[in-house]
């Protein structure tokens, strides 16, 4: 069971990280987002 568990978290995190467009929006977008709302939030 723990092997099953460890073979799919593998396979996951593989097909995760090989595609690029994944790690933009699941990683940087939401930082880069957050920071734009701050600084519009900011100006006077």
């Amino acid at each position: 069971m723990n092997s099953t568990i460890l073979t799919v978290m593998r396979k996951e995190l593989a097909r995760f990280f090989g595609d690029y467009r994944m790690v933009m929006t699941t990683i940087l977008l939401p930082g880069i987002l957050i920071f734009v709302l701050y600084q519009f939030m900011a100006m006077p």
